[in-house]
C-alpha cells in the first residue's frame, strides 16, 4: 500500500496522509506505525524524495513536518496572495538575517515557509527566471 504520512511535530495539529488525496489522522497512528523510510521535512524535496521511494508499493514511507497543513486555503492557493505569507508566524519561520553592513546594519526578513510543501507553500506561486547574461556568465 502506498502511503505518505506527515506529522505536526510543533502544533501538534495532526498529521495529512495521502494515498490519492491527503485525509487527517492523529499523531497517535503515526508513530504507532513502522516505515520503511523516515524523512524529516515535509517540504518540495523531502515530499518528492518520499514519492519516488513510495512507487514500490511495498514500501511505507513517513515523513514528519514541523508546520501545519493548509490544503484549501485561498492565501496559499491564489497566485500572487502567498507572498502576503512572509511575517505571518502561522505560515512563516520568521527567520531573520544578521545585521547587513551594506544596508545600514539592517537584519532582512528570510521567508521560509512553515508547512506541508515547505517555503514552495508561500512563493505566491511565482517564477522569475533570469536574463540569458546571467546565465552565459555561469560558464
Amino acid at each position: 500500500m502506498k502511503l505518505l504520512y506527515s506529522l505536526s511535530a510543533i502544533a501538534s495539529v495532526g498529521i495529512a496522509a495521502a494515498e490519492v488525496s491527503p485525509r487527517l489522522t492523529s499523531g497517535a497512528e503515526f508513530t504507532a506505525r513502522e516505515f520503511d523510510y523516515v524523512l524529516v521535512g515535509g517540504g518540495t524535496a523531502g515530499l518528492t524524495i518520499a514519492a519516488r521511494l513510495s512507487e514500490d508499493p511495498e514500501t511505507t514511507v513517513g515523513v514528519i513536518e514541523a508546520g501545519d497543513y493548509f490544503p484549501d486555503d485561498p492565501l496559499i492557493n491564489t497566485p500572487s496572495l502567498g507572498l502576503a505569507l512572509s511575517g505571518n508566524a502561522t505560515y512563516d519561520w520568521l527567520f531573520k538575517s544578521v545585521p547587513q553592513v551594506n544596508v545600514s546594519k539592517r537584519a532582512i526578513d528570510l521567508p521560509r515557509g512553515k508547512m506541508l510543501g515547505g517555503s514552495s507553500g508561500i512563493n505566491g506561486m511565482v517564477f522569475d527566471r533570469g536574463s540569458k547574461s546571467e546565465y552565459d556568465g555561469r560558464r
